[in-house]
């Protein structure tokens, strides 16, 4: 399962870099987001893309993290 950010996702919000993002240790729905409260077998920032065409407008950086670049 590659959860790297793919080149084409440079500019967007990534969750590993956002405040909500948790691994919830579930076999087959490993992320979890605590703003949109939803879990994933992939990053909710893809899910939410593919779902609503837009990004997550959700994403707030992490405390001292690197955030949106």
């Amino acid at each position: 399962m590659n959860v790297h950010r793919p080149c084409s996702e440079a500019r967007r919000p990534w969750c590993r870099d956002c405040h909500w993002f948790y691994i919830t240790h579930r076999p087959g729905k490993p992320y979890g987001c605590r703003a949109m409260g939803f879990v994933s077998s992939r990053m909710p920032c893809q899910a939410v893309r593919e779902s609503s065409g837009m990004d997550c407008q959700a994403f707030r950086p992490k405390e001292g993290g690197r955030g949106q670049r």
